[in-house]
């Protein structure tokens, strides 16, 4: 007797990444998978491996936020615990664009290109400081914000395409200062500011051997009435305003324009 084949010509669609949840708690982004962050995502304690994709939703109706809140109509990760970096050099953690195909899987109706838009508002919202290491985010309005009193800490990390590196504050000069710490790190537009602080007199900025290139203003400052910025072996091209008040140190920087 002959056996009969049944073929199904109904075409499906097979969905090659994860979309995150909204309140996950702990969440571990592996090695190798592709996540998509559509709206709000509350975590706890973050494991973040290298050659993790982390892909955002297009949010390009919202303008980057003029105050340090996170805008709850848009893509992004909210850190409520401690996040810990199993990246490396040449295996980093990547936040991109959900319609960037250059990495990760393709996330459904991409546009292949994610030019002139923004996907995170912010990237990464840490309620209590953060520190990351081989980190790369790309066309995110703001990549990092952390409130007040807190530490911001990137190292080996780079931002492109973006409106903002850092967010500090919560607002107009509330609360205790804020310090970010950039170690060979790259900041490269066309962007609106690398640093946007609504924190309290007496913020630092510690940057070291990084460079910042395409900035339209490097820093400002609308709670700070008195920052601190020491730099070391940075580099400073196309800054358009460095703003901001305050006091600069360090030395061996180079600025080109």
């Amino acid at each position: 007797r002959l056996s009969k084949l049944d073929l199904d010509k109904t075409r499906a669609l097979v969905l090659d990444y994860v979309t995150v949840p909204g309140m996950p708690g702990d969440f571990n982004f592996q090695s190798g998978t592709t996540y998509y962050v559509s709206g709000m995502c509350d975590l706890v304690n973050v494991t973040l491996q290298g050659g993790a994709v982390i892909k955002y939703a297009n949010v390009n109706s919202c303008q980057p936020m003029q105050i340090g809140a996170q805008n709850y109509g848009t893509a992004y990760l909210i850190l409520e615990g401690t996040l810990t970096c199993q990246t490396t050099a040449a295996n980093p953690a990547i936040f991109t664009a959900a319609d960037d195909d250059t990495v990760g899987e393709q996330i459904y109706n991409s546009t292949h290109d994610p030019s002139g838009n923004y996907y995170a508002t912010p990237a990464i919202y840490a309620h209590y400081g953060v520190s990351l290491t081989n980190v790369c985010i790309r066309y995110a309005a703001q990549a990092f914000y952390v409130g007040a009193g807190c530490n911001l800490s990137l190292t080996d990390t780079q931002v492109t395409d973006s409106g903002h590196m850092a967010v500090l504050g919560t607002g107009y000069g509330y609360g205790g200062p804020v310090t970010l710490t950039c170690n060979n790190c790259l900041f490269s537009g066309p962007s609106d500011w690398a640093i946007l602080d609504y924190g309290t007199a007496g913020d630092t900025y510690n940057l070291n051997n990084s460079t910042f290139d395409n900035v339209y203003n490097f820093l400002q400052a609308y709670g700070s009435s008195y920052n601190s910025t020491y730099a070391v072996n940075c580099i400073f091209a196309n800054i358009g305003d460095f703003g901001g008040y305050g006091s600069w140190d360090g030395g061996n920087n180079g600025f080109y324009n």
